[in-house]
């Protein structure tokens, strides 16, 4: 019952108590049933004998009445009624005597005794009313009642658990400003105080690091501004073009941080159109800021003759391919990454040693190996920022290792 809802659980829990409690009902009143009709077929053969005894005695038939009378059986007067009882009834107890025909009959739920004279035929019916144990059934009324009290007061109870379930959804979809609002003194409403103390902590740390990010990047963006307008007061043409350069690549890097800074807080919003996968890594080369030689030197790719359309928000698809070469190139034995498309699929290789973790764990958020922190790496966010960026584009990151490399791999959808 792992994939049952609690409420389905508590629902069969309660139809299987109360299906018993029907059974033990059941049973118990076939057996007081059987019980009573056994006394009554003894007392009703004490009185046939005793009637008998009676005749013998020549006892008139006032006499046999009035014995009958005190013990609570009464004549039937009826004439139509007691051809029914005779005809229709049934005879749990006969006997036969030189005095006439003694029968015991039950007939529409009642009781009767008919004496055959063979002068006539008197029905007499008894009076007394056999019921079943008033405790037991008393009992058995307040049970099913507790049990029906408590699995409705359950089923009230956990209602408040599904709406809980929404709210957390919520805020797992980055909405830090949802409330879970419950009034009741129990476990739940300590839950969802607790809840909503978790909810306005979130929020404020959420909006402080969105505020501390935004700060540096636009304080950082006033002096790249300025220092390119220095740049451009050089009179060495080649010390200007450098200069230049590297504050445009500045002004990337920023906007680089401004999109990772999205994507993990899940507040980006994708421009999807299609392009040509050339393109796409042609702007990743460009945030990798490597020069001509040095691509031709570390990136080898072979993605085909004709033209691969997908359809992808440029720049957050080239932040994604850039930090996969970059990695590769960084960790690889040869300081190489070879890029490779066959058959809508996409592969990223390079050259090194087994990973120390499972894949799994490098995809999460600041992960990273031994020896990369011995040789001063990153802070593990790469593998991460790609997961992220290719699950908004529906695509998933699948990994391999053989024959001495390690292989990224991305099953692209064409345009």
């Amino acid at each position: 019952m792992k994939n049952y809802s609690l409420g389905t659980k508590v629902s069969i829990t309660f139809a299987f108590c109360l299906l018993f409690l029907l059974i033990l009902f059941v049973l118990f009143y076939r057996y007081e049933n059987e019980s009573n009709l056994q006394k009554l077929k003894e007392r009703h053969l004490r009185c046939i004998n005793y009637v008998l005894l009676l005749y013998q005695n020549d006892t008139p038939q006032e006499g046999i009445e009035n014995y009958f009378n005190s013990f609570e059986f009464k004549k039937v007067a009826n004439e139509t009624l007691s051809s029914s009882i005779l005809q229709y009834g049934n005879i749990i107890v006969k006997q036969n005597s030189a005095f006439g025909n003694f029968s015991a009959i039950i007939y529409d739920n009642k009781h009767y005794i008919s004496i055959e004279d063979g002068k006539s035929t008197i029905v007499f019916e008894n009076q007394e009313k056999f019921l079943a144990n008033n405790l037991f059934f008393i009992i058995l009324i307040l049970t099913f009642s507790l049990l029906v009290w408590l699995y409705i007061s359950i089923i009230k109870s956990i209602e408040p658990i599904r709406e809980f379930g929404k709210v957390v959804r919520k805020l797992a979809g980055g909405d830090t400003s949802v409330q879970f609002v419950y009034d009741g003194n129990d476990e739940i409403g300590e839950l969802s105080h607790e809840f909503n103390k978790a909810t306005k902590t979130i929020a404020n740390l959420h909006n402080s690091r969105t505020l501390f990010l935004r700060t540096i990047m636009h304080e950082l963006k006033t002096p790249i501004g300025k220092g390119r307008i220095i740049a451009e007061m050089v009179e060495e043409e080649i010390s200007r073009n450098r200069l230049i350069k590297v504050f445009k690549r500045l002004e990337v890097l920023i906007n680089e941080f401004t999109r990772m800074e999205q994507v993990i807080t899940k507040n980006y919003i994708l421009e999807r159109s299609n392009h040509n996968l050339k393109d796409i890594f042609d702007q990743a080369v460009i945030i990798l800021m490597f020069e001509p030689e040095q691509v031709e030197k570390r990136i080898q790719f072979d993605l085909g003759n004709k033209p691969f359309l997908i359809n992808a928000d440029l720049g957050l698809m080239a932040l994604a391919f850039k930090n996969l070469m970059d990695n590769a190139i960084k960790y690889g034995k040869d300081n190489v990454v070879k890029v490779v498309l066959k058959r809508n699929v996409l592969s990223f290789y390079n050259k090194g040693e087994p990973l120390e973790k499972p894949i799994e764990e490098y995809r999460q958020a600041f992960a990273s190996s031994t020896k990369r922190d011995k040789i001063g790496g990153g802070l593990g966010l790469g593998l991460y920022i790609v997961d992220n960026i290719l699950k908004l584009h529906d695509l998933k990151l699948d990994y391999e290792y053989k024959n001495g490399q390690h292989c990224f791999l991305i099953a692209l959808v064409r345009a």
